[in-house]
């Protein structure tokens, strides 16, 4: 048995449907704009609607994460990553201070990684004094080599000055 709506003359295969549509027949459809796109919607049974589609908000929970917060996201996976070796190794003292390293990594300049002067490979420890900036290209070179102190910007000597202050 197929029903009809009074006021349009639609057909439905069930009550249920007919009184949903009922609901709704005759007033005037209320839209959105999506905050991404602009394209103009109609709302959907729920009224928090603010993005035509899931790529939008996608896309618009990515924009509102500036460049500083994945530099901090990333200086921080860096930097466990490091101590994770190192505990491999056992090679991180006990005197290391590790909010200090991570300060280091989150610091580390663009272009410039943070480098172990003496490579935890080479049995180098993972302490704020072993630790310099490298220009990411003469890293990469430098690899697991021990160099020497003088070939990077030591971190040391750039945050203690911070910290007395």
């Amino acid at each position: 048995m197929k029903h009809e709506c009074p006021n349009c003359k639609s057909e439905f295969k069930n009550t249920q449907g007919l009184t949903m549509h009922i609901k709704y027949c005759g007033k005037p459809k209320r839209t959105f704009n999506c905050k991404q796109c602009g394209a103009e919607k109609i709302f959907k049974y729920t009224s928090t609607n603010q993005y035509c589609s899931h790529k939008c908000a996608q896309i618009a929970s990515r924009v509102e994460k500036d460049e500083a917060h994945y530099k901090r996201k990333r200086a921080i996976a860096n930097e466990a990553w490091q101590r994770y070796h190192a505990k491999q190794k056992s090679q991180t003292p006990a005197n290391a201070d590790l909010k200090l390293i991570q300060q280091i990594y989150e610091n580390c300049p663009d272009g410039h990684e943070v480098d172990h002067i003496v490579p935890i490979s080479k049995g180098g420890l993972h302490h704020q004094d072993n630790l310099q900036y490298l220009p990411r290209l003469d890293n990469r070179r430098k690899s697991n080599k021990i160099i020497g102190p003088g070939s990077g910007i030591r971190t040391h000597d750039l945050l203690l000055p911070k910290q007395a202050l």
